[in-house]
């Protein structure tokens, strides 16, 4: 991130040698010894003069994590992130990487990473003592300046500080309590550097006194032995909130040294859900096959995590980590990827049936899993998606009703509002928030807080459009050129015959023997509907009526067309692709079953 502010960075020759580092023009001492706080607060100054990212890849906290992160570090303080599981606190941690300097000199062998110019421990003092100039260096990059610790019950001094080595004192010779026998812990060994712990509660007292005494005091103990050795180090913590704040979890002098205390948080919106689990989730497979996730896949499995956090039945302590919905998408895509296999299938769509199978994964008793069958095609259900999102937006709403009374026309060219969005889409949620969503955005780029007529209209011809591509993607993995095919219904009449379709068809290069199986897949997408009674047409939400409205069809061509079946095409794709109205049937003729 910031440009190399090492003793070499002019373009002269890596200095191998204390003498050499001091002999680089314009070599400043004073620079070379600046503190790692004080080095990661100018890097950080730098980037944020410079607008650059400051936490790729870390997504949903620009406005409330961050800007606190931020200040702890241009205050030169340690802090903690308090928050629960999945809440991208580790990658936080060590996303503060890029704000070292690429690489810095050390005392070549030094345990401790000592400052050539201004060593702390006493085997470099001897050392650069006797050797002066010629004391060799090394050139420590910033990955290696990062150290982090999982905090556990049985984590011990030795681990943490470092403790005496009586091999060490055996072979030089040398009193146990000499601080050349000391092997260091993790912390010396962090010096000039970053030191991370997480689950900073789980540590023992001692261990929290250890660390208060190096934070506040600059020296540490070993076995004993009083040991001054100012370390120059960020300490960094991460712990569950309930955990931190519990009495005799931490101890009071250690919670009173931590600068900052920053909370962390689960994604706000399902935006920014789909957004962590898109960069997280394994989707990209290397099997030859190309994948395609919907959006309202994603958008549905992100519901599941949103859900769970809402739902009283789930322990708050614990929460619902982001690394549930990403794990979800994996085997959805999956099990996706085993079916197109298995069906020879040229692209892998996953479907809603496997997000259920996912789930199943992660239930604890798969037989008591509860399931149950959702029948879209009820308005109630469909309007009770909208009022939800809407109530759980923050708007000022009481009642759900509401929803349609403030931010929505009553009529739209004469019938309710309701009644006109039911008529037009596919009833799916994915289609029901896509034309809410977009009418919403004509609204507000025309200066308006409520949708009217005109909105509606530009929404429902964007929507489609959305409609037909959805389509696209679910009719490609059974049928090749299925665009083609369908942008060759472009200006035909609503309702339309078999033999009208299958003369489209073959002007598309359909082969006579793949007509049937053509218009039969366009049923069961519901791009077409049976016509079951004259005049009343129905379109198959729901596969257990295949065989019904078939045979319903059947009769009713033999009865009134002399055995040529009529199909309507959907509403949801007139207005991209300019259908032209029925006019010998009248919409109170006209039975849709929505």
């Amino acid at each position: 991130m910031a440009p190399s502010t090492s003793a070499h960075s002019a373009g002269h020759p890596k200095p191998r040698t204390i003498g050499e580092l001091k002999r680089i023009p314009d070599f400043d001492s004073r620079s070379a010894g600046v503190s790692v706080k004080n080095e990661i607060r100018r890097n950080l100054l730098r980037a944020i003069e410079r607008n650059e990212p400051l936490f790729p890849g870390v997504h949903g906290y620009e406005d409330t994590v961050i800007p606190q992160i931020v200040n702890a570090l241009l205050s030169r303080h340690n802090f903690i992130l308090l928050g629960l599981r999945g809440q991208a606190k580790s990658r936080i941690l060590r996303g503060l990487l890029q704000f070292l300097d690429p690489e810095i000199p050390v005392i070549a062998g030094c345990e401790i990473n000592d400052n050539p110019l201004q060593p702390i421990c006493r085997g470099c003092r001897e050392r650069v003592a006797a050797e002066g100039d010629s004391a060799p260096i090394n050139w420590l990059p910033r990955d290696q300046r990062y150290v982090e610790k999982l905090a556990t019950p049985d984590v011990t001094i030795a681990d943490i500080i470092g403790d005496v080595d009586p091999i060490r004192a055996a072979r030089g010779g040398r009193d146990l309590s000499d601080e050349l026998t000391i092997h260091y812990g993790l912390l010396p060994r962090a010096n000039r550097g970053i030191f991370a712990i997480n689950e900073l509660p789980d540590l023992a007292g001692k261990i929290q006194v250890g660390l208060f005494n190096i934070m506040q005091e600059g020296d540490i103990q070993i076995k004993g032995y009083p040991l001054r050795l100012p370390l120059d180090v960020l300490l960094v913590f991460s712990a569950n909130p309930e955990d931190y704040t519990a009495r005799g979890k931490i101890i009071t002098p250690l919670k009173d040294r931590i600068g900052a205390e920053i909370r962390t948080h689960y994604p706000s919106t399902i935006e920014e859900g789909i957004s962590i689990t898109k960069q997280e989730a394994w989707t990209g497979r290397d099997s030859g096959y190309r994948v395609e996730v919907p959006d309202y896949l994603r958008e549905l499995v992100e519901e599941i995590a949103f859900q769970a956090r809402d739902d009283k039945r789930v322990d708050k302590r614990s929460g619902v980590s982001q690394r549930l919905p990403i794990s979800v998408m994996e085997n959805v895509v999956s099990n996706a990827e085993r079916r197109a296999l298995k069906n020879q299938e040229s692209v892998v769509v996953p479907r809603v049936s496997d997000i259920y199978a996912a789930m199943l994964q992660f239930a604890k008793e798969r037989d008591k899993l509860p399931a149950r069958l959702m029948i879209w095609s009820d308005p109630d259900l469909l309007r009770r998606v909208i009022e939800t999102r809407f109530m759980k937006s923050g708007a000022d709403l009481k009642f759900p009703r509401e929803v349609w009374e403030r931010y929505f026309v009553p009529t739209v060219g004469g019938i309710p509002t309701w009644e006109y969005i039911g008529h037009r889409i596919l009833p799916r949620p994915r289609d029901l928030i896509y034309l809410i969503k977009s009418a919403l955005q004509f609204a507000i780029n025309r200066g308006r807080t409520r949708v009217e007529e005109r909105d509606f209209s530009d929404a429902e011809r964007q929507y489609s459009r959305f409609a037909l591509d959805a389509l696209i993607v679910e009719a490609g993995v059974r049928i090749s050129s299925v665009e083609d095919l369908l942008l060759h219904f472009v200006q035909s009449s609503e309702i339309i015959t078999e033999s009208e379709i299958s003369a489209r068809l073959v002007a598309a290069h359909t082969p006579a023997s793949k007509l049937e199986d053509v218009i039969r897949l366009f049923v069961e997408l519901t791009f077409l509907g049976f016509e079951v009674a004259p005049n009343r047409f129905e379109f198959l939400y729901d596969e257990q009526d295949e065989r019904k409205f078939s045979i319903m069809a059947r009769k009713t061509a033999d009865e009134t067309t002399n055995g040529v079946r009529r199909f309507r095409i959907h509403p949801a794709f007139h207005a991209f692709l300019e259908i032209k109205p029925h006019s010998a049937t009248t919409p109170g003729q006209m039975i849709i079953r929505l």
